[in-house]
């Protein structure tokens, strides 16, 4: 009998003890104490990825964060890369949030999910596989009526020239105005062109210098092509991982490494756009050249026109410098001379 009553104890105590990890094993994995959110894709462009994370449920407990996390091993966890993201109110509430994640590799598979925490633990979206693509191509060089060959790239949906313009003449072979004096440029209404510091050995490899009067005749660059738009300025920005006209980061992308042209020290660029664009410099509009330019030494920021004006005086452009990592659409006065680079029509 005692022998029995202590087996009945025992048995007892083993089931209990079976039922407890049981219960806490459900308890952990219900997600109904956990948060509810879901993983969506939207695209994939080049080395950007654009998520969606849908929070259906908050779990009944107070919201400790939210993201994405992403790896090149699946399973993958907030342990790995995660991004923490918050909605307008600064708070991690139910709702779509857009992630843009500008810095993965080119041509590699990633697993990439959607996570919510609450006071309770970790709620994780489906996990996702994405490749990511080129950031750019080589296509075919183009030439202008004068000879000039420029190499080109496709980055996205666009084709770039990878040189600044260095053409004299209109697409019509009309002469495009050259003007080296200070004076005169400075009283310019009509299309002029010249030189970095009036050195036709900077020719090579920055290109010449347009006021905007040049940009503005529509006959500038070669048959085929054009000077971009904000529109086109902002598409190459936003493929690049940024937003549009202020960019922190497509800027590093865009510009040619090191200090052989570039003043240093030339945060952060790696050209991993395939743009390399140069710092070309600029001419001021009262006709004068920026005392920290010369004849093929290193300088510290590069300004491209925009095909957009903003009034009758003023014109947008962008500019890349050697200082930082950003790119931005600004305007100037339209009598500047600044760099011209073309992307395909």
């Amino acid at each position: 009998m005692g022998k029995t009553f202590k087996s009945w104890i025992y048995t007892l105590a083993i089931m209990g003890v079976f039922l407890t990890l049981m219960s806490s094993c459900n308890k952990e994995n219900n997600n109904g104490d956990l948060p509810v959110i879901t993983t969506d894709l939207l695209e994939v462009l080049g080395t950007q990825l654009t998520m969606i994370g849908t929070l259906s449920s908050d779990g009944g407990f107070n919201m400790v964060s939210r993201g994405f996390c992403y790896d090149t091993k699946p399973d993958v966890t907030k342990n790995n890369n995660p991004i923490y993201i918050s909605n307008g109110n600064g708070n991690y509430g139910q709702g779509q949030v857009t992630w843009i994640q500008c810095n993965m590799l080119p041509n590699t598979k990633y697993y990439v999910r959607a996570f919510a925490e609450n006071e309770n633990g970790v709620g994780y979206g489906e996990e996702l596989s994405i490749t990511t693509g080129d950031v750019f191509t080589i296509d075919f060089p183009v030439i202008d009526l004068e000879g000039n060959s420029y190499n080109t790239i496709k980055i996205g949906s666009q084709v770039w020239m990878v040189e600044n313009l260095k053409t004299t003449v209109f697409n019509d072979g009309s002469a495009i105005p050259y003007e080296p004096v200070g004076d005169n440029w400075k009283k310019l209404d009509t299309p002029g062109y010249c030189w970095l510091d009036n050195t036709i050995s900077n020719k090579e490899p920055y290109g010449a210098l347009y006021n905007w009067k040049v940009v503005q005749t529509g006959r500038l660059a070669p048959a085929g092509w054009h000077v971009p738009t904000d529109a086109d300025w902002n598409k190459l920005f936003i493929y690049l991982g940024g937003n549009d006209n202020w960019n922190w980061y497509a800027g590093a992308k865009m510009k040619e490494a090191g200090t052989a042209h570039w003043a240093g020290p030339n945060d952060g660029a790696t050209n991993e756009s395939g743009w390399t664009g140069l710092p070309g410099m600029f001419r001021h509009s009262w006709g004068d050249f920026p005392s920290q330019s010369g004849t093929n030494l290193p300088a510290s920021i590069g300004y491209w026109w925009s095909a957009t004006s903003l009034d009758i005086s003023e014109a947008n452009f962008i500019s890349l410098g050697s200082g930082g990592s950003a790119v931005w659409i600004s305007h100037f006065n339209q009598r500047m001379g600044c760099s011209v680079r073309c992307v395909r029509d």
